[in-house]
């Protein structure tokens, strides 16, 4: 009665109803037909099915053959419409595989690949040419986008660094949806690369000099002032980098660096100047080595306005210290003096086998002013004590010298002293004798204390006058008084 094509395989209705079964004829497509083939039992066995159940109501053949004619009628239109979408389907595929070879051209052009070429496997018009362009395409398609996001990037730090160098770029044609040219895109990536990386030095050359304008303002006290600096170093971050503001800067910092010599060579002045001054006043006020905490020089390197003024208040501390107490501190000294001379007086004679050879006939005026130095020494320890008790009525902090009171401070001189003399004269004593022939440049043998020589050849060698102390330094005032100490400037 009727026909069902599906496939290559076609199905003929008996008599009875039944659909009669064909073998497949394409063993090329052997998958598609044994699909076919189980189709058609299904409808077979959905015949049979139906003819049983017709059976069992004694249905009649006109009848039975107007449900089977109804049934089959659907099967073929539903065919019908497999075929009209399969059709339109190819339609479309073939219709998009042109689009997309076209498309995957304009890429390639675009991107500079390598040309299109179909592979063998994919015949024109196939399913497998569809599926091969639209791979293709979707891959130049993501490679166009990060080449567009790569040339965005590049214009917009591009667009940055000319706004904070104020420069003039190339006229690089650049866009948001095509791509640059290998060559277009070399070129701004190598612009960018070098406007960045002379920002980079600008900006680390802006940074070093407000880093060194701020040391300097902050060793002088803030004292060099030029136009522009203020600004400058309140600028957290700077934008404009362009060759006029760079020129501005450094000329800036030139007449910085320009003040800032001026005020060091000022400032060393003052504090050699201060330092000896107040090197006079330690001395003066017998302050140990250890509490002296300025150096002598002063350095522009190290030092700064903070360490000139701190010197400046050091000065004027122990200046007023030293006018509170310089009654004693001036005894102190005058007797410190009278010491020392009497040391050396003592040394000397102990040490030059000639001292008293009276060459020059001075001998006896040179004795005269030692007697004369003993007794002023015993007068300036009384001058000394009478000047602490008149201090003490007046002030109630004590005076103290290395930790000890003025006479406690005599006392330790004079005792030290003598501990250095029986020390050096025990060394000598202990010493072994040499034996055997010597230089007479080495080992000289010290003459005996109390020996005098025969002849008088020393005496007029020490330059010494009627009016002279023993010691070779100048001493200024009287000798019939206490000697003034010689101010260091």
């Amino acid at each position: 009665m009727g026909q069902v094509r599906g496939g290559k395989t076609t199905c003929a209705v008996r008599q009875d109803g039944s659909p009669d079964r064909m073998p497949s004829r394409d063993k090329r497509r052997f998958s598609v037909d044994s699909a076919t083939r189980v189709a058609v039992e299904n409808i077979h066995t959905t015949m049979e099915k139906l003819h049983d159940l017709w059976d069992e109501v004694s249905m009649d053949a006109e009848t039975r053959e107007a449900r089977v004619r109804t049934a089959y009628t659907h099967l073929d239109n539903l065919l019908k419409e497999m075929i009209e979408c399969e059709t339109e389907m190819v339609k479309n595929m073939r219709s998009a595989a042109v689009e997309l070879r076209l498309k995957a051209s304009s890429l390639i052009e675009e991107l500079d690949a390598d040309p299109l070429r179909i592979p063998l496997s994919c015949p024109e018009g196939s399913i497998g040419l569809f599926k091969y362009l639209e791979e293709l395409v979707e891959k130049l398609s993501a490679e166009k986008e990060s080449r567009l996001e790569a040339q965005l990037k590049l214009s917009q730090e591009l667009s940055f660094l000319t706004v904070r160098l104020h420069v003039d770029v190339p006229d690089i044609h650049e866009t948001d949806q095509k791509c640059l040219s290998a060559h277009e895109f070399e070129l701004l990536r190598e612009r960018v690369s070098e406007l960045q990386k002379t920002l980079n030095e600008r900006m680390a050359k802006c940074q070093e000099i407000q880093e060194d304008i701020r040391a300097k303002l902050s060793q002088v006290g803030g004292d060099v002032t030029c136009d522009g600096v203020a600004e400058f170093l309140s600028d957290g971050e700077l934008l404009d980098f362009s060759d006029s503001r760079m020129y501005h800067i450094q000329n800036m910092h030139e007449a910085v660096l320009f003040k800032f010599e001026e005020w060091a060579v000022a400032a060393d002045k003052e504090y050699t100047q201060t330092y000896w001054k107040l090197k006079d006043l330690w001395d003066r006020c017998f302050i140990p080595e250890e509490e002296r905490k300025f150096p002598p020089e002063f350095s522009c390197e190290c030092n700064s306005a903070a360490d000139l003024h701190a010197l400046r208040k050091e000065y004027n501390d122990y200046e007023q210290l030293y006018q509170e107490r310089s009654t004693v501190f001036g005894k102190v000294n005058e007797w410190r003096d009278l010491w020392t001379e009497n040391v050396e007086f003592t040394e000397r004679s102990a040490k030059d086998k000639n001292f008293y050879n009276n060459r020059g006939g001075n001998l006896n005026q040179i004795l005269k002013r030692n007697n004369e130095v003993k007794k002023l020494l015993s007068k300036a320890e009384r001058d000394v004590e009478e000047a602490m008790k008149e201090y003490n009525n007046n002030h109630s902090q004590p005076i103290m010298i290395d930790g000890l009171t003025p006479k406690e401070y005599i006392s330790r001189e004079q005792i030290k002293y003598e501990e250095e003399k029986l020390s050096r004269r025990n060394s000598v004593k202990a010493a072994p004798k040499r034996t055997g022939p010597q230089s007479p440049f080495v080992g000289a043998s010290t003459p005996k204390r109390g020996r005098l020589p025969k002849k008088d050849e020393s005496s007029g060698s020490l330059g010494l006058s009627i009016i002279s102390p023993i010691s070779t330094r100048p001493i200024l005032g009287p000798k019939t008084s206490s000697p003034i100490r010689e101010k260091k400037l």
